[in-house]
């Protein structure tokens, strides 16, 4: 069992635009990647000349890292997409949801149980009560429900 499989947004229409949106995304990563190439290729031809080879390699260097960073992470998130909408696709998604809740969810409660335990709930709650302008539009009176 994924716990990922329960991630909110698991609907063909998101996820239909979730791989919309990361091939966006990759296409611009690699678009902004040749752009920033040009731009460092100037700047090392221009001002590059009077500055040590060792700062060449460098800046070189780190571009060539943080690029291949970001179009990796591109293209997984892509990958991602595409593997849930094909689940949604060929109902593999419905049919382990289906199998889950009758169970009664075990999964699922887990998952929730997991993150209402989390450290960032305790903060978030602390937050809120320092904020008391969000008690008065509450759409859920606490003390009552």
């Amino acid at each position: 069992m994924q716990p990922e499989r329960f991630a909110a947004g698991l609907t063909p229409l998101p996820t239909a635009a979730r791989v919309t949106q990361k091939r966006g995304a990759l296409r611009w990563r690699i678009i902004s990647t040749v752009i920033s190439l040009a731009i460092l290729a100037v700047i090392i031809l221009t001002i590059g000349r009077d500055w040590p080879q060792e700062w060449t390699i460098a800046m070189v260097a780190i571009w060539v890292a943080s690029s291949a960073f970001w179009i990796v992470v591109s293209v997984f998130g892509l990958q991602r997409a595409k593997r849930d909408l094909g689940r949604i696709q060929d109902g593999s998604f419905a049919r382990e949801w289906i199998l889950e809740n009758k169970d009664n969810a075990p999964a699922f409660k887990a998952t929730r149980r997991g993150e209402r335990q989390h450290p960032i709930e305790e903060v978030g709650a602390k937050l809120r009560d320092m904020m008391p302008w969000i008690k008065k539009g509450a759409l859920v009176d606490k003390t009552k429900n």
